[in-house]
């Protein structure tokens, strides 16, 4: 049995090197191409400006991401040539940052749409496992009436407990019935 799962093994590594067909003809080797990785970027040659304008943080705030996530986006491998953890952090705040697609992400990270792709959820996916050391919403009656006095005294909002990425964004309701009912 072990035998003959070696002679399958030998076969295919002599159709693989070339070696003979079924007919016992010799065939063609056949070669890959060697991959050509293209450049990876990442911030470190960024001016503080350019970083705060493509990823919406500051370096010192940028560096604290990649180290939080670092545990989950580093990928142990021998294959190919990794994606380096800056980078995924560097995808995924572009595309959050600036509502970019993912195709000119990737060309302009040195990395193909599939990998933004790929990128982007490992990226989320690290990033929501702090998300409750980060973020949270006041369930306190006390404190959502502080806010939104807070909220009318400084920008005189009114009945506004919180805010995210501190834009405000006007949303304009339908017409008609609909818009009566999304009010």
């Amino acid at each position: 049995m072990l035998g003959a799962a070696i002679a399958v093994i030998m076969r295919h590594r002599r159709l693989a090197e070339g070696g003979d067909n079924a007919d016992g003809a010799r065939q063609p080797t056949v070669r890959r191409r060697r991959r050509v990785y293209r450049p990876r970027v990442t911030y470190h040659g960024l001016h503080e400006l350019e970083i705060v304008e493509r990823y919406r943080v500051d370096r010192e705030l940028l560096q604290q991401i990649v180290e939080l996530c670092r545990p989950r986006l580093t990928h142990r491998t021998n294959r190919g040539e990794p994606i380096p953890v800056e980078t995924k952090v560097c995808v995924g705040l572009r595309i959050l940052a600036t509502g970019t697609f993912q195709r000119p992400t990737g060309d302009m990270m040195g990395i193909s749409q599939a990998s933004a792709s790929r990128v982007l959820h490992q990226f989320l996916d690290a990033m929501s496992a702090h998300v409750g050391d980060h973020v949270y919403f006041p369930n306190a009656r006390e404190v959502l009436a502080s806010n939104m006095r807070l909220f009318q005294q400084i920008a005189e909002y009114p009945e506004v407990v919180g805010a995210i990425d501190c834009t405000h964004i006007r949303i304009k309701a339908p017409a008609g019935e609909q818009g009566r009912i999304l009010r």
